[in-house]
């Protein structure tokens, strides 16, 4: 039931009357919207409170847990310090979130520590904790608190949720069940359990038994996208494909933004697996129309596209990620390669020049030189490759020295490049050589060339072997 503050605020705010709240009566409303997740509606009254009484401590507190939520824990910390007081606990726990989405852990766990000093039993202080480290990140942590939480309270169901989440978060899926039943016997209408209950038979290969509890989660929450997914899955593990593909379109529609980016990737992944490359291409623009400017969701489409042959796609998402963030190498690398597919060598080798700045290696300059030796402009190819070699000794890079040698009529340097190829690769050497240039095998065929590199390694190998008979006699 809604509070008549709530109420007599928004039928002010409605009629467009001016409005004036005591700091009391706004940290009631704020409370309200937090507990109830109308994130939009907390920054409305925080904004009120901050401009009729921005000096109040209550306010200046309201301040401080708003710029957490937003994950901005910088910022809250400062706030947080210029109205601390050791002997309040809320401070002392919400310091402590801070900390620890901060990553000074010993800080928050000693902040924490002095908020459970004289700890009151009737009251959630280890909870909080809790739910801060969890916030963090820090579930090993998070479950220290809640386990502490739960020896008070050993049914509260918030403290149960928070265990059960964490054991997920952490891969403990074994742990799962025992608490999602504990919920379910206390609770029978909690989603989350249910969802744990579902995963935790998928998990065990029991499909029919995870899909009635993901049932009884979508009937608590019908709106939730997350049991469609888990659904699907099931589907998919049973030969349902059919049936897969429908639980996630319907997923996709619930969902918004990033999950419904992410939602619509599994989809094109599930295409991609039996080979319905145009329902892939489908769900791939679904995902990225979702996060049109999510640099990951941008450079995953991409890899995709090219890996679908859609390379003029794949450049169209890896430019724009590129936009998103310029010069990550994450991105860059990709986005070479779609360029060299599609014979845009000039744009390939400013990318590959590009890499080789801000991530030098041995493949950066091995690509480079390849998309030299598609230019036509030999020399410098022969110069990467030999820069890639001096990054790593690699025998296939010698095989690609040698090519170069031997368009540029340098035979005498090409013998030499590929007796080092053949000296770390025997086996294979020559078939790269046939496969890059057939020409030239055949020539150095006919000359016996490689007979002649078999017999120097084979009377080498006998060389070690005796060396080696001698050493051992003496």
């Amino acid at each position: 039931m809604t509070p008549d503050i709530v109420n007599k605020y928004e039928a002010m705010l409605k009629a467009g009357e001016s409005v004036y709240l005591d700091p009391i009566e706004i940290d009631q409303i704020f409370r309200y919207y937090a507990d109830n997740n109308q994130v939009s509606k907390l920054e409305d009254i925080l904004r009120l409170g901050l401009n009729l009484h921005p000096d109040d401590p209550t306010i200046m507190q309201l301040d401080a847990e708003y710029t957490l939520m937003t994950n901005d824990a910088e910022s809250a910390l400062k706030k947080i310090d210029a109205i601390f007081q050791e002997d309040n606990t809320f401070l002392c726990i919400l310091r402590s979130a801070a900390l620890a989405m901060l990553g000074r852990k010993t800080e928050a766990m000693e902040m924490a520590d002095l908020a459970l000093t004289d700890e009151n039993p009737n009251e959630y202080v280890a909870y909080d904790i809790a739910l801060g480290f969890m916030n963090a990140g820090d579930f090993t942590t998070a479950m220290h608190f809640y386990e502490h939480s739960l020896k008070n309270h050993p049914d509260d169901i918030r403290t149960l949720s928070g265990m059960l989440y964490c054991h997920e978060q952490m891969g403990h899926l074994e742990e799962t069940m025992p608490i999602a039943e504990k919920i379910l016997a206390s609770d029978p209408f909690h989603y989350d359990a249910w969802m744990a209950k579902g995963n935790y038979l998928s998990a065990h290969d029991q499909f029919t038994e995870a899909l009635d509890a993901y049932d009884y989660a979508a009937a608590i929450a019908p709106d939730e996208p997350d049991y469609l997914v888990m659904k699907a899955r099931c589907y998919e593990e049973t030969n349902q494909h059919d049936l897969a593909v429908q639980s996630l379109k319907e997923a996709a529609d619930k969902a918004e933004g990033k999950q419904r980016s992410s939602i619509a990737q599994i989809l094109a992944n599930i295409h991609i697996d039996h080979k319905e490359t145009d329902a892939a291409v489908e769900a791939l623009w679904l995902s990225v129309q979702a996060q049109p400017r999510d640099n990951a969701v941008l450079n995953n489409a991409g890899i995709t596209f090219m890996q679908l042959g859609h390379n003029v796609e794949a450049i169209t998402m890896l430019e724009a990620a590129n936009e998103v963030q310029p010069d990550d190498t994450e991105t860059l690398i990709p986005l070479a390669d779609a360029y060299s597919n599609c014979q845009l060598f000039e744009k390939a080798a400013a990318t590959y020049e590009k890499l080789s700045i801000l991530a030098p290696s041995a493949a950066v300059y091995s690509l480079w030189g390849g998309t030299m030796m598609s230019l036509g402009k030999v020399q410098k190819a022969y110069n990467l490759f030999k820069k890639a070699n001096e990054c790593e000794e690699l025998w296939q890079t010698y095989v690609l020295m040698a090519v170069c040698d031997a368009e540029l009529k340098h035979f005498k340097k090409m013998e030499e490049d590929f007796r080092y190829a053949y000296a770390l690769c025997p086996d294979e050497a020559p078939t790269l050589m046939k496969s890059i240039h057939p020409d030239m095998y055949n020539q150095m065929s006919e000359q016996g060339f490689f007979d002649q590199l078999e017999r120097e390694r084979q009377a080498y190998i006998l060389l070690q072997e005796n060396l080696c008979r001698k050493k051992g006699n003496k």
